[in-house]
């Protein structure tokens, strides 16, 4: 009898958090518990606290998400006080937030040895937690991770770190969203050979979408939509979405441009600020929401400078609708500019242009929206993508 095979899979910030990486390593974990026996580790589910000391706060815990144990891992108790005194002192001192990381190591370590103990191969998926990271590196077992990097930050810091690029050497194996990213981890020194493109895919909620529901909610009848969806935090390019609409009215003056998505405070009063009725500020979406404002759009608009795929735009593919997003290096292997979306850089007159671009142009934004539908469905399938986490999985065995 072949015994199946048993991954450990670390995804720090996880479900029942509803941001991307939380939803789609769920979706993965689910796809692969298909095919063998899936274990997940989290530290948090919750964006409240910033994933790196979430861990200081976390509470022991078991529960199983259908036929898949997750595990809850949490400092040993004598740890914890002295663990959430350096957590909250370094964010503003380096020598407190030095000492941090080499404890937060050393606990994460501690909590995770009895998870890794059954494992063939350990995984992690990265949304924050880098002691936690390093931890899993320690013990020996075939080691895959996913970065999910963000190549534009500054050089030397966050993903091109000394730490990270140390992590990039010492993986068995490392997987990328878009051939951009391969290429870029490769410079930043990991091994061109361990290096393999798995993406994820668009994720939905079952039931059925309800476009004219959403359009008659919030009075958009039958006049275009553009859709922002995501967090409006200023990477995303919002605020020059909000720049970009007088511009559009002026052509096309019953554009109605909708955001949906968590309201930071200060896109709260940027909204605030900006009083028309053609603005709708959705604000956090359920996912049978979500979905009814994609099937209800004329176009997404999403200019966000640091994305690692953007999953949001696989999304919109699959309701045959055009993309305008940045025109940043990731982007460009991701989206064929000019045939199924746009890429803009982000600044609000050349993100008005193509927004008129494609208002003007209906069958070339139709035409775009299929092209995009036919690439999803080659491309970017969740049963594809288990696979090919199965065949790295048995290639660093």
């Amino acid at each position: 009898m072949i015994t199946p095979l048993r991954p450990l899979l670390f995804v720090p910030r996880y479900w029942p958090g509803i941001g991307g990486s939380e939803l789609h390593s769920r979706r993965l974990a689910q796809e692969l518990a298909l095919h063998c026996e899936v274990n997940v580790a989290r530290t948090c589910s919750t964006e409240t606290i910033a994933t790196d000391y979430a861990f200081a706060e976390a509470k022991p815990a078991r529960q199983m998400d259908g036929r898949i144990p997750v595990s809850t891992i949490a400092p040993p108790g004598a740890w914890q006080p002295a663990l959430r005194s350096l957590a909250r002192l370094a964010e503003t001192s380096r020598p407190a937030r030095f000492l941090y990381g080499r404890a937060a190591r050393a606990c994460a370590k501690a909590s995770l040895r009895p998870l890794t103990e059954g494992a063939d191969v350990v995984h992690g998926i990265y949304n924050g937690f880098t002691p936690g990271v390093e931890a899993l590196r320690s013990f020996g077992k075939p080691f895959v991770w996913t970065p999910l990097a963000h190549t534009t930050k500054p050089t030397g810091t966050a993903w091109s770190s000394p730490g990270f690029k140390r992590l990039y050497r010492k993986a068995d194996a490392l997987i990328a969203m878009t051939e951009y990213e391969r290429e870029w981890l490769i410079a930043q020194g990991a091994q061109s050979s361990r290096v393999h493109v798995c993406p994820m895919a668009a994720l939905f909620e079952e039931g059925v979408p309800d476009p004219a529901g959403f359009r008659t909610r919030y009075g958009i009848g039958d006049k275009p939509m553009v859709l922002f969806l995501g967090r409006t935090a200023d990477y995303k390019g919002y605020r020059q979405l909000l720049d970009a609409a007088p511009a559009i009215w002026r052509r096309h003056r019953d554009v109605h441009i909708v955001f949906a998505g968590p309201v930071t405070d200060a896109a709260s009063e940027a909204f605030a600020a900006c009083k028309d009725p053609r603005l709708i500020i959705a604000g956090l979406v359920s996912g049978e929401e979500k979905k009814s404002a994609l099937a209800a759009c004329s176009m997404l608009c999403l200019p966000s400078t640091e994305e690692s795929l953007g999953v949001v735009y696989l999304e919109a593919w699959s309701f045959e609708k055009p993309v305008i997003a940045a025109d940043i290096p990731v982007m460009r292997s991701v989206i064929d500019a000019g045939a199924d979306g746009l890429l803009v850089p982000q600044e609000a007159a050349p993100i008005a242009q193509a927004i008129l671009q494609l208002l003007d142009n209906p069958r070339r934004a139709e035409a775009m929206g299929a092209r995009g539908a036919l690439k999803v469905d080659a491309e970017y399938n969740w049963a594809r993508i288990a696979a090919d986490h199965l065949k790295i999985y048995n290639a660093v065995l």
